[in-house]
């Protein structure tokens, strides 16, 4: 395993163990108290999240082939086909959530998401190896939080995340994929630096947009069913 690689995962550990725990969603759903808005707020943040990581990945296919970094371009080009489809599997977790017409209209982009999304373009455009690292935390995280939040989301919100749950799967296969191209293609140096940069804004955004998803506002039924419990 590269030196860069090695870094990588350590950002990545640390995250998961110590930013990603202190999310008011991390902590909602420890506390088996996020709300079916909540949870619906965070599957259609991740949905459109999903679907501009893949525009992302495809901008990045196309910059590395500007730059004659055609074995980056065909990891980008692979990675577009992993990913296809992923963002259905967001959406019908928060279609079955059975969300009134009024709770529907609550769901929006948090700042958060946005930010994120608009870096993931910009690194993608103008940074293709900083796209390559965020690849691999994107995958790496899930394999470390996602059985764990699949459990507590399955708690609190009594069905299940096909999301959570597939990726916590699927990227244990994929993660081995990204550590043998950033070991084979990942520049030492500034362009490192860079993407190690543009990494840590990534993951502040996420943090961002993980504290976001918990405060929207509740719905009448859960207030109801809060009321119940308390009583």
């Amino acid at each position: 395993m590269s030196e860069s690689t090695n870094k990588l995962k350590k950002i990545t550990e640390f995250w998961c163990s110590q930013s990603y725990k202190k999310t008011m969603f991390f902590n909602t759903l420890k506390e088996e108290k996020l709300s079916k808005l909540q949870a619906a707020q965070f599957h259609y943040n991740a949905e459109i999240v999903i679907q501009n990581t893949l525009e992302s990945m495809k901008e990045a296919g196309k910059s590395s082939e500007m730059l004659g970094e055609e074995d980056l371009s065909d990891f980008f080009k692979m990675k577009v086909v992993e990913e296809t489809g992923h963002d259905k599997w967001a959406k019908e977790d928060y279609l079955k959530l059975g969300l009134t017409t009024d709770e529907k209209l609550q769901l929006s982009l948090s700042s958060g998401a946005l930010k994120l999304i608009n870096k993931l373009h910009q690194m993608a455009r103008f940074s293709p190896f900083s796209m390559l690292a965020y690849v691999f935390f994107g995958e790496y995280h899930y394999t470390i939080i996602g059985p764990e939040v699949a459990e507590l989301y399955e708690s609190s919100v009594k069905t299940s995340s096909s999301l959570v749950h597939s990726h916590g799967v699927l990227d244990v296969e994929h993660v081995k994929e990204d550590i043998k191209a950033i070991d084979k293609l990942m520049p030492d140096g500034d362009t490192f630096k860079k993407a190690q940069q543009d990494l840590i804004e990534c993951m502040n955004y996420q943090i961002e947009f993980y504290n976001e998803v918990c405060k929207i506002i509740v719905s009448k039924e859960d207030i109801k069913n809060e009321k119940r419990i308390s009583a």
